[in-house]
C-alpha cells in the first residue's frame, strides 16, 4: 500500500523592520512532519527552541546561536557569507551606485519569481553534535554541506568565523525526530540599509517591501514541497486584509478564507493556503524555528558591523538606544574617511 505523503509547513518572519541600523532579514524554514504538527510548547520542550526575542536576550547569545546552528544542522561556519551562501533569495534592489557588490550585481539582481535550489539543513542526526574544532572551520553534514560560493553580504563586514558565542551547537534535530518533524530547507531574504533606502526611495511602503520579501521566501520553499503543504508566517506590518497588497501573487488570490486581527488566511494559485498570524514566533513552531535563524543572522550582522570599526563590547541592537547611536557616528566617520567601504547611504536607514 502506498504511504501518506508526509506534510510540508512552511514558517516565515521577519527580524529587523524597525531599527536605524543593520539588515531587515526574511527568514523561511521548510518543516517535514510525519505526524500532526506539534505545538509551541511540545517544540519548546523537545528542542529549546522558543520565540527569538527571549533566545537571543543580551545574555543568552551563546544559548541563541547554539539553537541556531542546532537547527541548521551545522557545527561551525567560516563566516557569515557562508552561512548565507546558497540559501538566499536575491534582491530586486540594486545596491547603491558607490557599493562594491554593484560590480557584481549591477541590476540588483534576478526578480524573485522562479527562485529555485535553496539548499536544506542537515537531516535529522541520532548522534549528538561533537564540540566544534579549534578555528571554527566549516562542519556539516548532509545536504548543507554542499559547497556554494559565498559573496559578502556587505563589503564593510569582516570576514569573522563562527560560532562566535558558544563552543558547540545545540542537539535540535534529535528533539525534532521525537516529534516527527524535520527541518528540510531553509531560505533567508536579506535586505541591507542601502538596498532597502533604495527601495523605500522610490516611494514603496516598509510593509510593502516587507510583504515581497515574505513573498519570495514562502515561493523558494513551496519549490518541490508537493501538495500537502501550507505556508504560515507572521503578521506584516500590523495589517490584517493582504489580498490587494501582494505583489507576485497579485491575481493569484483563489479564496480569501478569514482576515481578522488573530489571523488572515488565503489560498494562493500556485502555491496554496497562506496564513499570516499574530504573534506567530510564539505560537507556531515553524515560524518560531524560522524568527530565531532570522535572528541569529541580524545578531552575527551587527556583531561584524561593530568589530569593523574597533567597538569594544557587546554590539548594539542597532535600535534607538544610546549605545547604537554612537556606533552610528563611528560607521559615519569611518565611511567619510574612507577607512570602510560603506558608501553614506548604506549607513542608517531613512526610516
Amino acid at each position: 500500500m502506498r504511504s501518506v505523503e508526509p506534510r510540508r509547513i512552511i514558517g516565515v518572519d521577519e527580524n529587523g523592520l524597525g531599527p536605524r541600523l543593520g539588515p531587515l532579514v526574511v527568514t523561511g524554514v521548510r518543516l517535514r512532519l510525519e505526524r500532526p504538527a506539534p505545538t509551541i510548547d511540545e517544540l519548546r520542550a523537545a528542542t529549546g527552541l522558543d520565540d527569538s526575542k527571549r533566545i537571543f536576550a543580551p545574555d543568552r547569545r551563546g544559548h541563541g546561536e547554539a539553537l541556531a546552528l542546532g537547527t541548521l544542522g551545522v557545527h561551525a561556519v567560516g563566516s557569515l557569507a557562508e552561512l548565507l551562501a546558497g540559501r538566499t533569495v536575491p534582491s530586486p534592489w540594486a545596491p547603491p551606485e558607490e557599493c562594491a557588490l554593484r560590480a557584481v550585481e549591477p541590476a540588483g539582481g534576478p526578480g524573485f519569481s522562479g527562485v529555485r535550489g535553496v539548499p536544506a539543513p542537515a537531516a535529522s542526526r541520532r548522534s549528538r553534535s561533537p564540540g566544534v574544532p579549534a578555528g571554527g572551520s566549516f562542519h556539516a553534514s548532509g545536504p548543507a554541506a554542499r559547497p556554494a560560493r559565498a559573496t559578502l553580504p556587505c563589503p564593510a563586514l569582516p570576514a569573522r568565523p563562527l560560532p562566535r558565542w558558544t563552543g558547540e551547537a545545540a542537539d535540535v534535530a534529535r528533539g525534532l525526530e521525537r516529534l516527527g518533524v524535520a527541518v528540510e530547507r531553509v531560505a533567508w531574504a536579506v535586505l541591507c540599509p542601502g538596498r532597502l533606502n533604495a527601495a523605500l526611495a522610490d516611494g514603496t511602503s516598509k510593509l510593502a517591501v516587507d510583504l515581497r520579501l515574505f513573498e519570495a521566501v514562502v515561493e523558494a520553499l513551496r519549490d518541490g514541497a508537493g501538495a500537502e503543504c501550507a505556508a504560515v508566517c507572521g503578521k506584516v506590518g500590523g495589517t490584517d486584509r493582504y489580498a490587494g497588497r501582494f505583489a507576485a501573487w497579485a491575481g493569484r488570490v483563489r479564496r480569501v478564507e478569514i482576515e481578522s486581527r488573530a489571523v488572515s488566511r488565503y489560498e494562493v494559485e500556485g502555491v496554496g493556503s497562506v496564513a499570516f498570524v499574530r504573534d506567530a514566533d510564539a505560537r507556531e513552531p515553524a515560524v518560531a524555528a524560522a524568527s530565531v535563524l532570522g535572528k541569529y543572522v541580524r545578531e552575527l550582522w551587527m556583531d561584524d558591523l561593530a568589530a569593523a570599526v574597533g567597538w569594544s563590547g557587546p554590539a548594539p541592537s542597532g535600535y534607538h538606544d544610546p549605545a547604537s547611536a554612537r556606533l552610528e557616528a563611528r560607521l559615519r566617520e569611518a565611511a567619510a574617511t574612507g577607512a570602510l567601504p560603506l558608501p553614506p547611504g548604506c549607513v542608517r536607514r531613512i526610516r
